[in-house]
């Protein structure tokens, strides 16, 4: 089973965690089934990395709108875009390469 999976598995399971330095915290209302423990220990690594990752996701800096100068320009580039795809599926129209 995957990190992932793992992961799923102990959620639907009543347990959550979190990396605490290089150890795994586990967090239950009632003791966890010991094949989930033992599906733990044996993914610690890669648990531990999914965490991290899931972490370092949270903890990014939410997307900025665009100004309104950065729009015109996008605005620009895609109306160039266009006519460039439109003056090529015009030409192939003709039979021209």
């Amino acid at each position: 089973m995957t990190a992932a999976g793992i992961l799923a598995h102990a959620s639907a399971a009543g347990v959550t965690m979190e990396a605490d330095g290089d150890r795994l915290r586990l967090v239950a209302a009632a003791p966890p089934p010991l094949a989930l423990l033992h599906d733990l220990a044996g993914a610690k690594g890669e648990i531990l990395d999914l965490l991290a990752e899931r972490s370092a996701i949270a903890n990014e800096p939410p997307l900025q709108p665009l100004g309104t100068a950065e729009r015109e320009r996008l605005d620009r580039k895609q109306a160039v875009m266009v006519a460039g795809l439109l003056a090529v599926a015009d030409r192939s129209r003709w039979g021209f390469k």
